[in-house]
């Protein structure tokens, strides 16, 4: 089984994540997969479904048997975001709240921990292949 998680930056998945999928794909078929994303605009109003739908790259898992993919908040230190970066974080805000409004720390422990026993679960009911 695969258990992935990585941040969103600019829209999409870090390139080491991608490049490991596309390289290992082969290898990966078949298995339990399990993904999970960080990124600040599920604070927004529709922001978990905007990140649902549009950050999760189906081209990269439509081979994949994908048992469950999530998102969470994860944290943003503005003071650490390059100037030049934070075009890509005004580009994608929706404007419902004042961008300082996101500079923090989101993660939700509760719900992490909750998606991991859930994921531990769901490998536990799944039969042993030999």
């Amino acid at each position: 089984a695969f258990v992935m998680g990585t941040p969103i930056h600019a829209g999409t998945w870090l390139p080491e994540l991608k490049g490991f999928v596309k390289a290992f794909e082969p290898q990966m078929i078949g298995k339990p997969f399990y993904l999970w994303v960080t990124c600040i605009r599920v604070l927004e109003e529709y922001g978990m479904s905007h990140v649902m739908d549009f950050y999760m790259e189906p081209e990269l898992l439509r081979q994949l048997d994908v048992r469950s993919k999530t998102a969470f908040a994860g944290k943003l230190d503005l003071q650490s975001v390059d100037w030049n970066e934070r075009w890509s974080l005004a580009a994608r805000y929706d404007g419902h709240a004042w961008p300082t409004n996101f500079d923090g720390d989101f993660r939700d422990w509760d719900k992490i921990a909750d998606w991991a026993t859930a994921t531990a679960k769901d490998l536990e009911s799944l039969p042993v292949k030999s």
